[in-house]
């Protein structure tokens, strides 16, 4: 990793995950919700018990150890390093039909041709550079063998653009900090850089307070299949839930299905 003083101050990823307690947002508290995804993404990625998943930018395990519990492998990359230890954690059962690596995943490429690939929760678009961001895309394509699929889940910028809501705050009971973390999140629209600007403010039990600010490329939807198509996806599908609805102007996500050519 770049020392902080020689990297762009525009790479915001590069440590936001590893100083924030951002891993309270990864858990989801919904059973439904986890249960919907992976039924989404077993019947639109055709997925078959053995077959092998790459879970790019997998964070703390949470979609993968889903999967593996279908009796799928997967191999995951993140660049936070904690997110690796989680994951690594939640998916011991499975012995070595998961694996994690720390790795950037706009380099990250399997070594092994996965059968279906998946970028779940937003971690597409970090980049202020459309050329950098296609990268990642790229590292999916050729983690896939052929006729494999891949799975994109990134919001609905229509709805993003009508619907943003300049300030949110959370709270989080958190056993490992001792106390209640207090969250607010201010999010602004840049629309001269086509971003989507936020700053996090953590108030920690113990008093500290860390700040940190991040920003999304915003794309809309049609301009993401272009990319997918640029990258050597065909065949790609959109859709506006894990439920398997179509797209419209209000949908919070936006989530694509896109096959690597089988021959």
């Amino acid at each position: 990793m770049q020392d902080s003083k020689e990297r762009s101050s525009s790479d915001w990823w590069l440590d936001f995950y590893e100083s924030s307690p951002f891993e309270l947002f990864l858990s989801r508290k919904d059973p439904q919700e986890t249960e919907a995804t992976i039924d989404f993404l077993t019947r639109h990625l055709e997925l078959l018990p053995g077959q092998l998943v790459f879970d790019q930018c997998c964070g703390n395990g949470e979609i993968s150890v889903a999967l593996a519990a279908k009796k799928l492998a997967v191999i995951g990359v993140d660049l936070c390093s904690k997110y690796i230890e989680m994951a690594s954690a939640r998916c011991a059962e499975f012995g070595e039909s998961c694996q994690f690596y720390r790795g950037d995943a706009f380099q990250f490429k399997t070594d092994t041709p996965c059968d279906a690939a998946i970028n779940w929760w937003t971690s597409f678009g970090y980049s202020k550079k459309t050329s950098e961001n296609l990268e990642m895309l790229k590292r999916a394509f050729e983690s896939l063998k052929p006729g494999g699929r891949f799975a994109l889940d990134y919001p609905n910028i229509p709805a993003v653009l009508r619907n943003n809501k300049p300030v949110q705050e959370y709270e989080y009971d958190c056993e490992s900090e001792n106390g209640v973390i207090k969250v607010r999140r201010e999010s602004s629209l840049n629309l001269i850089e086509g971003l989507r600007e936020q700053r996090w403010i953590f108030h920690m039990p113990d008093g500290k307070e860390l700040v940190h600010d991040t920003s999304l490329k915003m794309y809309l939807p049609d301009a993401i299949v272009e990319s997918l198509q640029l990258c050597g996806f065909v065949d790609v599908e959109v859709f506006g839930s894990v439920f398997g609805d179509p797209l419209e102007l209000d949908s919070e996500r936006c989530i694509f299905i896109a096959r690597r050519p089988s021959a």
